[in-house]
């Protein structure tokens, strides 16, 4: 988890600002509290480069005409097992959790269901989606590319997105096991939280413009892929697994002709590709044996013997202890995001909430 300084709301205000500022803005109700609702799900589990402090970028998107704010989302079903959502230029939000829920509808008649995703945008965390089906007894992956930032392994040149994977299955008594991870060494987003936050990048993440390694987040042009740079064939390989997921079923273009992330000059939507799977887990031996094996290994996992001062924990388990802790406390969101959001607030006169 990141530390920074910033202000702390509770989740339900932050949530409603976040609705309250997209609308503002143009975006219709679904997209507003879809948005909200998943960038609020993020930052709620520390997942802070994904959570509110992307909105004001989304709202530079909404005014370079980057992002439609009135898009109708459409579905089609292919196969029994298959379906496509158009989400016409709009917000990625409303159009994955559509996808997930098309998906498990699929999977609960012919016991899985895939959906891709084309003309969307940025949706956040993948793994806001997957919990969501997994929350609901399903086991769900997901996957979206993104615009080029990542070298490939020995590159020099952004060829792939961050190319995230997500996976969620359900667990007995608490909120679903979720492996929610890029294939680049960290996300994209740290780079640009860390700049707001002066923090230094870890080393051998990172290139700088001359292909360079890099600690300065100011310097940093592009990341490396999962593995380094002895082993980042592994984080290149399973990117391109997701870049043809989200492309070659979808007719979305490789990221290597959509524009950069940060890019708020495109006067048109720079269509982006997600594909989700869903697997009614339950068809085989039922889902109380089904979540008993998983909580089982869960919690054997969790039982391994640590190295001296360590501990072992399971996928999204950091995640859930600081739910816990900000379900408490309330979201830290940090201090340049909190004034972006300020400034939005007071070009459309919309109360700043309490802290």
């Amino acid at each position: 988890m990141e530390a920074f300084a910033g202000v702390r709301v509770a989740r339900d205000v932050l949530e409603g600002y976040c609705v309250t500022l997209l609308a503002s803005f143009g975006a219709n109700e679904e997209a507003a509290r879809a948005c909200a609702r998943a960038l609020a799900e993020a930052s709620s589990r520390g997942v802070d480069t994904h959570g509110v402090r992307l909105l004001p970028l989304y709202v530079q998107w909404i005014k370079a005409g980057r992002l439609r704010t009135d898009a109708v989302i459409k579905f089609e079903r292919r196969a029994p097992s298959l379906g496509v959502v158009d989400a016409g230029g709009g917000f990625g939000h409303p159009a994955s959790y559509r996808a997930v829920d098309e998906a498990m509808a699929l999977a609960a008649e012919a016991g899985v269901g895939c959906v891709a995703v084309h003309s969307t945008s940025h949706h956040g965390a993948t793994g806001t989606y997957a919990l969501h089906g997994a929350r609901k007894g399903f086991v769900v992956l997901g996957f979206t590319q993104s615009g080029p930032g990542v070298v490939l392994h020995q590159g020099r040149q952004a060829f792939n997105g961050t190319n995230p994977i997500a996976f969620a299955v359900p667990l007995e008594n608490e909120d679903p096991m979720l492996l929610d991870m890029a294939t680049s060494s960290i996300p994209l987003n740290r780079i640009y939280l860390r700049r707001d936050t002066g923090v230094p990048l870890p080393p051998d993440v990172a290139v700088d413009a001359e292909g360079a390694m890099t600690t300065d987040a100011n310097r940093a042009e592009a990341l490396l892929p999962l593995g380094g740079v002895e082993y980042g064939y592994k984080g290149a390989g399973l990117a391109t697994m997701v870049e043809l997921l989200c492309t070659m079923f979808t007719g979305t273009p490789a990221a290597i002709s959509l524009p950069s992330f940060n890019d708020v000059s495109r006067g048109a939507p720079s269509p982006l590709g997600h594909f989700f799977m869903a697997i009614d887990g339950a068809r085989y031996r039922g889902l109380s044996a089904l979540t008993e094996a998983s909580t089982g290994l869960v919690s054997r996992l969790r039982s391994s013997e640590p190295r001296a001062g360590a501990s072992v924990l399971a996928p999204g388990d950091p995640e859930k202890a600081e739910k816990a802790s900000r379900d408490r406390d309330g979201i830290p969101v940090d201090n340049a995001t909190w004034q972006r959001l300020a400034e939005l607030a007071a070009e459309k006169r919309v109360a700043v909430p309490a802290v």
